[in-house]
């Protein structure tokens, strides 16, 4: 998850529309592929919850279940409908992976930390650009 972050602020910086667009790429495929290593795992694991994951679950869940029925009513299914349904279900399903997997301090110290280093390089790059 950390290296995903990482990658969709700085990979590919190059002021333009095509940027945006491998940007989104890759965190349709990242998230993905996370949101489909993470459900492996819970498979593995068993999908018993505690009282507290139920409390934060049902928000969640509520939310992913509102735009699945929004997505099923919409008359634009075949248009802009379905890329805002796949990223409403890649954002819940990186909330969902967040809330199970940065519970100790340790990783959510570090994951901060990459997000600060993150934001450093991206300014860093935008000052670097607008000296040009």
């Amino acid at each position: 998850t950390p290296v995903l972050c990482f990658l969709a602020a700085v990979a590919f910086y190059l002021k333009t529309y095509d940027s945006a667009t491998i940007k989104i790429t890759l965190i349709q495929m990242g998230g993905s592929m996370l949101i489909g290593l993470f459900l492996l795992k819970m498979f593995e694991k068993g999908w018993s919850f505690s009282r507290e994951e139920i409390v934060f679950l049902i928000p969640v869940v509520s939310y992913f279940l509102w735009g699945c029925f929004s997505y099923a009513k919409s008359p634009f299914k075949e248009w802009a409908s379905f890329d805002e349904f796949w990223r409403r279900s890649i954002y819940t399903g990186l909330i969902i992976i967040g809330f199970f997997e940065f519970r100790k301090l340790r990783d959510v110290k570090y994951f901060t930390n990459v997000l600060f280093f993150t934001g450093f390089i991206v300014c860093a790059y935008g000052i670097m650009q607008t000296e040009e």
